[in-house]
């Protein structure tokens, strides 16, 4: 139990990180500098990979839980399902912008702004309504076989090859974010 809640933690540092990262290339955009497309390019890669390989579908499935064990508790929290298609629908949206924008496109400087603003807020609002209310209710309400069922869940659906593969990649590609930005190795 508490090694699935502290890998997604951990997770979610690392995403937050990367939000902020860029946030502040967005900020410098809005200032009037280029904007670093290949950096915004890789921090969205990132986020949306690492949010496909297994990180949503467990907080998916502990979500599916809370609500068997406390439903009372689950309604407190928005359908995390839903939060995390609205998540891959601004993802969608912010990469095109980004495309657009660095294929010359006229478009308004604000509009790709408002466009990364909404996605990075968005994405902030999600993480903390997980560690704030998910994770700690899931703790309380699961019991053993529940988080039992969630890993076996996870497991089923992953090639543990590719899971291998795309998590030696992701972390490659973070390394290479943060060394890019002078952040070094987290």
């Amino acid at each position: 139990m508490s090694e699935l809640v502290n890998s997604l933690t951990t997770e979610h540092k690392r995403m937050a990180k990367l939000l902020s990262l860029l946030d502040e290339e967005v900020t410098r955009f809005n200032e009037g500098n280029t904007l670093d497309y290949e950096l915004v390019s890789a921090i969205v890669d990132y986020l949306t990979r690492t949010s496909q390989l297994k990180h949503h579908q467990a907080e998916d499935e502990i979500y599916k839980w809370l609500k068997i064990r406390d439903p009372e508790g689950a309604s407190s929290i928005n359908d995390i399902h839903l939060e995390h298609e609205k998540l891959a629908i601004l993802s969608k949206t912010f990469q095109d912008a980004v495309s657009n924008v660095e294929q010359d496109n006229e478009l308004p400087r604000m509009w790709l702004v408002s466009v990364a603003n909404q996605y990075s807020t968005a994405h902030r609002n999600h993480l903390r309504l997980e560690e704030r209310e998910l994770f700690p209710k899931a703790k309380e309400k699961l019991m053993a076989s529940d988080w039992k069922d969630v890993e076996d869940h996870i497991h089923r659906e992953l090639d543990p090859e590719f899971e291998r593969l795309e998590h030696e990649d992701l972390d490659e590609l973070r390394n290479d974010i943060l060394t890019w930005h002078g952040e070094g190795l987290m």
